[in-house]
């Protein structure tokens, strides 16, 4: 039997939710409205694999954040690929959404061009349920699943860089005449 779902508004964006997802962002206290704030990091020692962790709640100023690091590896104009680890991350913002879908179409040349691929790791069927809101409201011009276990999200992205980068070694194919 399928889930009972439910319309709810995320920033003016209406979508369709479970309603135990409903139920529950009606219980949830984000301690990130309290004053903490989640400390987001950027590791590429693994370049081109870019790794972003974060620890805490989401904050608005800690997702601005998030996006000024991200514009920054853009803006290098070098191809990416981005390993999102959300698993210390404190519970998602559903306000949130808004705020990734905007980021999405105002770089959507960028992103196209420079993130080969994308994995995210989650822990919470929250976060997970979150994700899928961003993807069907507007599909990044990238590649992008949803992991549970950080070392799948890892291989998957080596092998991502692996197809890249022979495909990048090929000699051009000539046009059959």
């Amino acid at each position: 039997m399928a889930a009972e779902t439910v319309a709810i508004e995320i920033e003016h964006c209406v979508v369709s939710a479970p309603s135990w997802y409903a139920a529950q962002q009606q219980q949830i206290v984000y301690p990130g409205r309290m004053g903490a704030t989640a400390e987001v990091h950027f590791d590429d020692g693994e370049w081109p694999l870019v790794i972003a962790r974060v620890i805490g709640p989401e904050t608005e100023q800690s997702l601005q954040e998030f996006f000024s690091a991200l514009e920054g590896l853009l803006g290098r104009g070098e191809r990416f690929y981005l390993l999102f680890d959300t698993r210390g991350a404190g519970p998602p913002r559903p306000s949130g959404l808004m705020s990734r879908v905007r980021f999405i179409e105002r770089n959507q040349p960028s992103l196209r061009v420079n993130v080969g691929a994308a994995a995210v790791v989650v822990e919470s069927a929250a976060f997970h349920f979150l994700i899928s809101g961003i993807l069907s409201v507007k599909k990044p011009p990238f590649p992008l699943r949803v992991h549970t276990n950080l070392a799948d999200a890892r291989a998957e992205l080596r092998l991502a860089i692996h197809v890249d980068s022979r495909a990048s070694l090929a000699p051009p194919v000539e046009p059959a005449p």
